[in-house]
């Protein structure tokens, strides 16, 4: 890769600080919607967010019907 020119460095290291400046704010902002989505009720109740270390539902699989046609369920 090759050598930053000075008014690129500069623009570099002011982008940076920026970042490093609006951080903070971010992370409050991630930490209060995390808050906000488990207190408030999801609109679809059927909904389960995936939560880290949580163990996932098991779903039952499907139930086959000998006796329906096809593409008809029980």
């Amino acid at each position: 890769m090759s050598e930053l020119t000075p008014p690129k460095k500069r623009l570099r290291s002011r982008i940076e600080s920026v970042i490093g400046a609006v951080a903070p704010a971010l992370d409050l902002l991630l930490l209060v919607g995390d808050r906000v989505t488990r207190i408030v009720p999801p609109a679809d109740h059927e909904y389960e967010p995936v939560r880290p270390g949580a163990e996932p539902p098991l779903l039952e699989p499907p139930r086959h019907n000998p006796g329906a046609r096809d593409g008809q369920a029980e």
